[in-house]
């Protein structure tokens, strides 16, 4: 794919490359041109343009603490991609209805198990939860 010459690459391109360019250093600038640079830079916009910033975000975080798989060199852009969708998804979990269920308090699980215990025949009672 060969991008548009007079494209330019999106704001959180740019971040995302100034900081492989600090974090990989020659490993990442060192044979590119400018212009091969900005190519770059475009095919990658070109490649994530459907990611939501907030998951974008997510997955620059999930990179910076995740040294063991790209200590040597950046991902790719599909890898980067993954890590933007693993992102999401935990973003997803986080924010799901189920994980905003706060438990019962302390009294009422002690009343629930005593009636389930009532039900099954037993005497014994719960009387502390913690």
């Amino acid at each position: 794919m060969r991008p548009k010459t007079n494209s330019t690459p999106s704001n959180r391109i740019n971040l995302l490359f100034e900081w492989f360019s600090l974090f990989y250093r020659h490993k990442w600038t060192g044979s590119l041109t400018q212009e091969h640079m900005v190519n770059l830079k475009l095919v990658w916009d070109d490649i994530l343009k459907n990611i939501e910033n907030v998951d974008f975000k997510g997955g620059f975080e999930l990179l910076k603490n995740t040294t063991k798989n790209y200590h040597a060199y950046p991902p790719t852009p599909g890898e980067f991609k993954e890590l933007c969708f693993i992102a999401k998804r935990s973003r997803l979990a986080f924010d799901s209805p189920v994980a905003k269920i706060k438990p019962a308090s302390y009294d009422v699980q002690r009343k629930n198990i005593n009636k389930c215990w009532e039900h099954l025949g037993r005497k014994d009672k719960v009387k502390n939860m913690r």
